[in-house]
């Protein structure tokens, strides 16, 4: 009989975002997304006014230097705001894909940031008719952020017409966005059952998931099992999800001009296929090394072969007595075994010294860049941030920042909405 205790939920973490703001319906989150509405309005007009994207910049003298500074000033408080707004709607959306209020909030804020993001290519397109040389002489903020205008210049050769770019924007909330909205939301409330303790459970992906830990391998393998049957029933809307990001993201990049996605994703992250080879080629090098973890692995587990539930079991270390590990985080509640890490796997594992890290394990074999998917359900599916969504910098040619994503079933990576993001900070 199979055994496994669980916390009672209410002894589990839980998010504390009241500091940030009491709630999704509060007056004080309220009161921050209206102030948020209106200053994307007050851009807008700025940019109108100052004709950014409509018309080159010009000479740089002293009435043009004022103009640069105003913009980038207004541009970059703007998307703090914005950064605050999004990180707290994606925090309570995260952990909580039933939390019906946050749900509609962060659907009633996508709408807003679809103003922001239209503003994007216009941005990169006037910084392209900069003299970045004269303007890093007379702008202390041109200069702390020279790399950055230069790189945005670059990038303008990869933007459609406006109208194109405009339209791109306001189709986004409602293209690739809800399509990884409703990719998410399928993956958070997928359920599987298993037996356990003699009783059969359904249990979230993201509760199997942390069964990967267990130190039963039937447990794990079981856990292993149920997860893949629950994929394998959504496989036709996660490919159509797939499908529409991906396509999106395929029309728009061949649009302006990129061979492939890979392409505007290296220049989004100022780096070029020499330098991503050079990853890789360091990555196979080290394959050796990783193969030889596993099956000393597979040994210290008395198994001929390690299967792909017994990769996150953590090794054990004789001088602590405890069992070393990185928690996998969830998106829809904390690890409820955590206790069963202090037991030892195996009997193999007590005169062993800690193996390699397991993250660093993880990642040791590179894999091939994103296409479109067909049936999704023999693995969890993943957007890699560095490729992200069709409205984003990455695709238009402008740098972005992105929160840390999570590893959860539910948020395997957090793509940031906002379609601007110059590191000006």
């Amino acid at each position: 009989m199979t055994t496994a205790t669980f916390e009672a939920a209410e002894l589990l973490p839980r998010w504390d975002l009241d500091s940030i703001f009491p709630g999704p319906e509060s007056p004080e989150f309220r009161d921050a997304s209206d102030r948020a509405a209106l200053a994307i309005a007050n851009l807008t007009a700025l940019f109108d006014r100052h004709g950014v994207g409509a018309r080159p910049m010009g000479a740089i003298d002293s009435d043009a230097t004022p103009v640069f500074d105003e913009v980038v000033t207004h541009y970059d408080a703007t998307l703090e705001a914005a950064l605050r707004l999004d990180g707290y709607l994606g925090c309570l959306t995260a952990a909580d894909v039933r939390n019906d209020v946050a749900q509609a909030a962060a659907s009633e804020w996508r709408e807003t940031l679809a103003g922001l993001a239209r503003l994007a290519p216009r941005f990169t397109a006037w910084v392209a008719t900069l003299d970045i040389d004269e303007i890093i002489t007379g702008s202390h903020i041109a200069r702390e952020h020279e790399s950055t205008l230069r790189q945005l210049k670059h990038a303008a050769a990869h933007l459609m017409g406006s109208g194109e770019e405009d339209l791109a924007a306001a189709l986004a909330p409602s293209g690739a966005t809800a399509w990884m909205a409703l990719r998410d939301e399928l993956m958070a409330r997928a359920t599987a059952r298993i037996e356990l303790d003699g009783e059969v459970r359904e249990l979230s992906l993201s509760e199997i998931d942390n069964l990967r830990l267990h130190p039963d391998r039937d447990v794990r393998r079981r856990a292993h099992e149920a997860e893949t049957e629950s994929r394998r029933a959504l496989a036709m809307p996660l490919a159509a999800a797939i499908n529409g990001v991906k396509g999106q993201q395929l029309t728009l990049s061949g649009r302006r001009g990129w061979v492939a996605p890979l392409d505007a994703a290296l220049a989004a992250n100022a780096i070029d296929k020499s330098i991503l080879e050079a990853m890789f080629t360091a990555l196979r090098e080290a394959l050796p090394t990783y193969h030889r973890y596993l099956r000393a692995k597979a040994r210290l587990l008395g198994v001929s072969r390690l299967a792909g539930y017994d990769l996150g079991l953590p090794s054990r270390n004789p001088r602590s007595g405890s069992l070393k590990h990185r928690g996998r985080s969830s998106s829809s509640s904390s690890l409820r075994s955590a206790q069963n890490l202090g037991r030892s796997p195996s009997e193999h594992l007590r005169n062993t010294g800690s193996m390699l890290d397991l993250a660093w394990a993880r990642t040791a074999a590179p894999s091939a860049p994103p296409s479109r998917a067909t049936n999704p359900a023999s693995s969890q599916t993943t957007f890699p941030c560095s490729v992200g969504p069709v409205s984003s910098p990455t695709n238009s040619g402008m740098p972005i920042t992105t929160p840390s994503s999570s590893s959860g079933s539910a948020h395997s990576c957090k793509r940031h909405p906002i379609s601007a993001r110059p590191r000006y900070r």
